[in-house]
C-alpha cells in the first residue's frame, strides 16, 4: 500500500566537483521523460517542453497551466538573443501570513518550430538575481545535464547529504530533488544557503506553510529539543501533526512527527525537514532515515 506522501521539500544528490564561484554549486537535479525539475536555495525551478508557439493563445493557455498569477511584469529579454517572453509574479499565500510571499520567473523561450520551452523560477524566500541567471547561462551553454542525479529512475539507494555519503538502500526515493522518502522509514528535505539568514528563513517558511495547511494537518504539540544533526549540538523545532485522513490510506497511523533544523555543516548553512509517521505523540523513537543525520538527547524523551 503506498504511504501518503509527507509534502516536505528539498533534497540533495551527488555532483561533481565545481570551483567555489559556481553559484550553482549545490544544485540537484531530476529528470523524467526529457523535462527536469531543480532545486537550490529554496527555489524550484522547471525546465519543460510545451507544443506551444509565441501566440496570444498559446501563451495564455500556459499561463493557466503553470498557475501564473498575480502578475507585476511581462517583457521581452534582449540580451537573450533570440525571442522570448518572460512573466514575473508575486503572492501572498495566505492574509494572515504576509511575509510567506510566493515569487515566480517563467521564462518562455524557442525550443523548435512546434514546441516552447519553459523555465519557471519558483521561491517562497528572496530573490537571487545572480542565481537566476547562472541557471538561464548554464540553460544556454547545454552544462545543466550535470546536475542531473537521475534520468527517469528517482530511486535513491545512495546520497551525498552536504558532503557526506550515505548508503540507503532499494525501500528510499527521490519525491523531488532534495527531498528523499524511505517507504515506512521516514522522510527528509534540505537546502544549502549562504548565511544563516536565509537558511533560518526558509524553514519559517516551511512552518508557516505547514499552518497553512490546517485542513490536512492538526497540530497536536509543539516543543524545542535538544539533539545532534551530524554530530553538531542543535537546537529543533518538534512539531506532532494528526493528519485528517482515514488511517488504512497512511499506513495504519495518522500522528506526523516532524523536526525542523537550522545548522552549519561543513561550511555551509543547512535548512532540514525530517519527518515521520508514529503511533502516539510521545514517540521519540527515530525512524531509520531520520537516525541516519540526527540523534535525540535523553533528556528530551523523559519529559
Amino acid at each position: 500500500m503506498r504511504v501518503l506522501p509527507i509534502f516536505i521539500l528539498f533534497l540533495y544528490i551527488s555532483l561533481p566537483a565545481f570551483s567555489q564561484d559556481n553559484l550553482l554549486k549545490n544544485m540537484q537535479g531530476l529528470s523524467q521523460n526529457g523535462n527536469q525539475i531543480y532545486e537550490i536555495s529554496g527555489y524550484t525551478i522547471t525546465v519543460v517542453k510545451n507544443k506551444a508557439k509565441f501566440k496570444e493563445k498559446d501563451i495564455n493557455k500556459l499561463k493557466k497551466k503553470y498557475g501564473l498569477k498575480n502578475i507585476t511584469s511581462e517583457y521581452s529579454d534582449e540580451t537573450l538573443g533570440c525571442e522570448n517572453l518572460v512573466i514575473e509574479g508575486t503572492t501572498i499565500i495566505e492574509k494572515d501570513y504576509p511575509n510567506v510571499k510566493a515569487h515566480q520567473l517563467c521564462y518562455i523561450l524557442p525550443y523548435n518550430e512546434k514546441e516552447l520551452m519553459v523555465i519557471l523560477f519558483q521561491t517562497t524566500g528572496q530573490r537571487n538575481d545572480q542565481l537566476e541567471q547562472e541557471f538561464l547561462k548554464s540553460y544556454f551553454d547545454k552544462e545543466l545535464s550535470q546536475y542531473v542525479t537521475d534520468t527517469n529512475n528517482w530511486t535513491a539507494g545512495r546520497i551525498d547529504f552536504v558532503g557526506r555519503t550515505i548508503e540507503l538502500g532499494p525501500a528510499c526515493h527521490w519525491m523531488s530533488p532534495h527531498n528523499v522518502q524511505c517507504s515506512g522509514l521516514g522522510q527528509m528535505s534540505w537546502s544549502t544557503f549562504d548565511t544563516l539568514e536565509d537558511a533560518q528563513l526558509n524553514n519559517n517558511t516551511y512552518l508557516s506553510k505547514r499552518e497553512l495547511e490546517g485542513g490536512h494537518f492538526k497540530v497536536v504539540s509543539e516543543n524545542d529539543v535538544n539533539i545532534e544533526f551530524e554530530g553538531i549540538p542543535t537546537m529543533a523545532k518538534r512539531m506532532v501533526y494528526k493528519i485528517k485522513a482515514p488511517k488504512f490510506l497512511i499506513g495504519g497511523r495518522n500522528i506526523l512527527i516532524t523536526y525542523y533544523v537550522v545548522q552549519k555543516v561543513r561550511n555551509t548553512f543547512v535548512s532540514c525537514v525530517l519527518s515521520h509517521y508514529a503511533n502516539e505523540e510521545d514517540d521519540y523513537e527515530l525512524a531509520p532515515l531520520l537516525k541516519e543525520v540526527i540523534s535525540i538527547s535523553n533528556n528530551n524523551t523523559e519529559q
